[in-house]
């Protein structure tokens, strides 16, 4: 069988976001009450559905999160992917090596997947060719997302 497409997953495979936007989150939630170090958020959270993200939170805090929550850790988040984002080392020498069409498959969200490739000065080159779980409503490991890539 030949390989016909590489995709990549966004954080942590193409851009560092993992550790800065579990800091925005354990920053946040401590707002609200909850002490969560970023390890422990790290493990808890990585890759993980925003709505089950919220689920544990509030689990954890034993109330409801206001309405907002979610547009507000976005809004944090993309604040800090402006400020801090990097890609991962050595990722765009790796690109540039691949002489196949590439893509981007990720849980996030459209809007933070295009932030952090923009961000990164990434984005040229998935242009056109990324993919969100939010778009078609079904989350990794389900198969249905790389199927999209397809």
């Amino acid at each position: 069988m030949q390989t016909e497409l590489v995709i990549f997953d966004c954080d942590g495979v193409l851009v560092d976001s993992e550790a800065l936007g579990n800091r925005v989150l354990v920053e946040f939630v401590a707002d609200f009450g909850l002490a969560l170090q970023l390890d422990e958020a790290v493990l808890l959270f990585k890759g993980g559905k925003m709505s089950d993200c919220v689920a544990v939170i509030e689990q954890r805090l034993g109330k409801k999160l206001p309405p907002d929550f979610v547009a507000q850790l976005r809004a944090r988040t993309a604040e800090a992917f402006e400020r801090e984002l990097l890609s991962i080392e050595g990722i765009e020498t790796a690109l540039d090596k691949i002489n196949l069409p590439i893509c981007v498959a990720s849980s996030g969200p459209p809007e933070k997947i295009k932030l952090a490739l923009h961000v990164t000065n990434l984005l040229p080159r998935f242009a056109g060719r990324i993919f969100s779980s939010y778009e078609i409503g079904s989350w990794k490991p389900a198969p249905d997302l790389f199927l999209l890539c397809s």
